[in-house]
């Protein structure tokens, strides 16, 4: 499959209304080129005592869909367009195709593209699509990677309203003399609301207490994933959300 085709076009006949051109494979060789050229009249007598020499691209063409092609343009020379088919086959036969896109999307420049693949900058954190999930896929790609035990700040980010209503749905006592409610047992305030409870659980067992099942169903991936974006950068793709470092 080829990742890049040039219509090698004469651009003297071109100008006299004809249209000499051959689909040329890149990346191409001197020799291969210069035969092409020969296809489309370069170097023939034009009947004035001189000869066509100037040539251009007339289109673009790729066996790869997900490929843009509007960098390209019509005046590139032979190593200018080897550099650019050399750098896509070098995407292709690494498998970094997906990372590729995401690096344009997030950039529009192809040679900036091509350095973040290159240097390992683009990291594919998710294959969640959907762009109103965003948040919450990089909230939990990222407690995934360092562990909420290892966070400094998971009281920012703990729904201690919602702990707290849970807490006094599932409330009984289990003792006489215990407090008919959870607003008295943990608050000693029967008017105490549930965010109230829930922080005052947190302070009377700690996260030890409160236990990993419990942080992770109540942390709020949404909120912490949404923060991180101010510190990093981030791009959604069809092929998912990736990381630009």
């Amino acid at each position: 499959m080829d990742v890049l085709r040039g219509a090698l076009t004469n651009l003297g006949k071109y100008n006299e209304g004809g249209l000499d051109y051959v689909w040329v494979s890149f990346p191409c060789d001197e020799d291969d080129f210069q035969d092409s050229l020969e296809k489309i009249g370069i170097g023939e007598d034009r009947g004035d005592g001189s000869v066509y020499e100037e040539w251009f691209f007339s289109d673009w063409d790729t066996d790869y869909s997900w490929l843009d092609l509007d960098g390209l343009g019509e005046y590139m020379s032979l190593d200018e367009v080897n550099e650019y088919a050399e750098a896509l086959e070098g995407i292709v036969d690494d498998g970094n195709e997906e990372e590729f896109r995401a690096a344009m999307e997030y950039s529009g420049d192809f040679h900036d593209a091509l350095n973040l693949v290159e240097t390992g900058s683009v990291t594919k954190i998710s294959d969640e699509s959907m762009s109103n999930r965003m948040d919450e896929a990089i909230g939990y790609y990222y407690v995934d990677s360092m562990g909420l035990n290892a966070m400094s700040n998971v009281e920012d980010y703990f729904d201690y309203e919602a702990y707290g209503r849970d807490i006094r749905i599932e409330y009984y006592p289990e003792e006489a003399g215990d407090p008919e409610t959870a607003e008295e047992y943990w608050c000693g305030d029967e008017r105490a609301d549930d965010e109230e409870i829930g922080r005052a659980v947190v302070d009377q067992l700690g996260w030890d207490g409160v236990g990993k099942e419990n942080l992770e169903r109540y942390f709020d991936y949404e909120a912490f994933g949404h923060d991180i974006q101010m510190d990093l950068s981030f791009v959604q793709t069809d092929d998912g959300i990736f990381e630009i470092r």
